[in-house]
């Protein structure tokens, strides 16, 4: 069976949207082993994401294309994930606001399937200069 490889990136400049960076969050954590997830969402500038999009865009049919071969089923059979962006809306109006809402969670730890293991992670976030912040 194929694996998907991991994407690393830097996003187009944004505004951080109910940020969790510093602290994971463990709101909703069943699992003891589980550590959370560090998430936000982004508002950004559509025409500044549109490459972002596009790659995004591409992996996921790459991925439906390999679930639908591994599962043995019809594009129109596979259930599917939402795309992680998805244009704001105002919560009074329901209007588009002209941003563009992107989400980027990543799990903060938990132990290693093959070793048996703990591990952890962090977001590293960088401020303009691209120097990371503390």
């Amino acid at each position: 069976m194929k694996t998907l490889d991991i994407v690393k990136g830097v996003t187009p400049k944004g505004i951080a949207k109910f940020p969790r960076l510093n602290e994971p969050d463990t709101k909703f954590i069943s699992n003891p082993t589980d550590l959370g997830k560090y998430s936000t969402k982004i508002l950004m500038d559509p025409a500044d994401a549109q490459s972002l999009m596009d790659e995004i865009d591409t992996l996921y049919e790459e991925n439906v294309a390999h679930q639908c071969e591994a599962n043995n089923k019809k594009p129109d059979k596979l259930k599917k994930a939402d795309k992680p962006y998805r244009m704001e809306e105002d919560k009074d109006t329901g209007e588009e606001t002209g941003k563009l809402e992107m989400t980027f969670s990543m799990n903060a730890g938990g132990i290693s399937k093959r070793t048996g293991k703990p591990w952890s992670q962090r977001p590293v976030v960088l401020d303009k200069y691209g120097k990371p912040m503390t």
